[in-house]
């Protein structure tokens, strides 16, 4: 089994992080640690762990996605699993997730999260990674896509919190000196994959602080645009882009605007202007295709505004007037008026009182 670790200015971070794998319950393991150009101390704590089983690879700062191609191309073991340096593992993470891979001749196992505040240490669950969906759809039974046809795409994407076969990653790859860089390596592994098996367990603890990459670097947010291209050229690639066109153009779309609004309006004007210059050749394309029409209306409301708004400022806030329209639709549709209310209860009263068939 080999363990991922990149490693960058995570001083206060990494003891907890390595001591959850070296008290591993399962003991044959190698623990290869990548430090991508730490300039704090770092570099050192990990060195002062005597432990045979930890490989240190230095390198000058490539990001995550290289060093996680590194650890790759270095792994020795059946499976690999990564982690990253500010979080850590059950210590019996690894022998459950291991076993049930032996067990199974899995290409993936892929188990829970939970998120835990830097600061407090207080825990918390999410629906994103705790995919309850895969569990009913799934149970004990290993899957494929084809199982899980209407939810792979909505599956957690992380590196962590996964095994994969070794063999089966090899020639896998992280697009390098992007962002969000999980989304088109797991596609490709999900959509390669024969023999995936979710384990329904949390058996990854992931921290949450002001700092981390997505947290702050706000300036890399439009990376996100170039993350949903490569995914669709790999669907084409994979020859199931026709089965999921429809899927993947509202996760693009809908994921872009979301991802948009998070970021400060310092960074806005930069994002919108990526925005213009992709959404007019994405609608090219789609508008070749005989089924956009029927592709979900917000996405394509978002594309559009995208395209035909003037400033970023009119672009957001005619997407927040068009979701806020939809959700009094669907209130009041949802809650008949109180007349309609009183009069059907009065009904059903009397129907009850005078035995009267429906």
């Amino acid at each position: 089994m080999s363990i991922i670790i990149p490693i960058f200015n995570v001083e206060r971070y990494i003891n907890e992080c390595i001591d959850s794998v070296i008290n591993q319950t399962l003991t044959d393991i190698e623990i290869i640690c990548i430090d991508d150009g730490s300039t704090d101390n770092s570099l050192n704590l990990v060195k002062e762990y005597s432990d045979s089983r930890i490989k240190i690879i230095s390198q000058e700062n490539k990001g995550l996605a290289a060093s996680r191609n590194v650890g790759i191309e270095h792994a020795n073991g059946e499976y690999i699993t990564f982690l990253d340096s500010d979080d850590y593992l059950r210590l019996d993470a690894l022998e459950k997730l291991y076993a049930v891979c032996q067990e199974n001749s899995l290409d993936i196992a892929i188990t829970k999260i939970i998120n835990f505040y830097d600061d407090n240490r207080e825990e918390y669950s999410d629906d994103y990674f705790d995919m309850k969906f895969l569990k009913d759809a799934c149970g004990d039974n290993v899957f494929s896509y084809r199982d899980v046809y209407d939810s792979v795409l909505n599956i957690s994407v992380t590196g962590p919190a996964k095994l994969f076969r070794r063999d089966f990653i090899k020639d896998i790859k992280y697009h390098e000196n992007l962002i969000f860089e999980d989304n088109p390596f797991f596609v490709e592994a999900i959509f390669k994959a024969e023999r995936v098996y979710f384990y329904d367990e949390y058996m990854y603890w992931r921290r949450i602080r002001k700092n981390s990459i997505t947290q702050s670097n706000f300036s890399n947010f439009p990376d996100l645009i170039e993350i949903y291209n490569i995914i669709y050229d790999l669907l084409k690639d994979l020859e199931v882009y026709e089965d999921f066109k429809d899927k993947i153009f509202k996760k693009k779309f809908t994921n872009i605007y979301t991802r948009f609004v998070e970021v400060t309006d310092e960074y806005k004007p930069d994002f919108f202007e990526k925005i213009q210059e992709d959404f007019p050749k994405s609608l090219m394309d789609l508008e070749k295709d005989e089924d956009f029409g029927k592709f979900n209306p917000r996405a394509k409301f978002i594309l559009y505004t995208g395209i035909n708004s003037k400033t970023y400022q009119e672009f957001e806030s005619a997407v927040k007037e068009y979701d806020l329209k939809k959700k009094k639709r669907k209130k009041s549709k949802k809650k008949p008026n109180i007349f309609k209310r009183v009069y059907n209860k009065f009904l059903k009263y009397i129907r009850k009182m005078l035995h009267f068939p429906r």
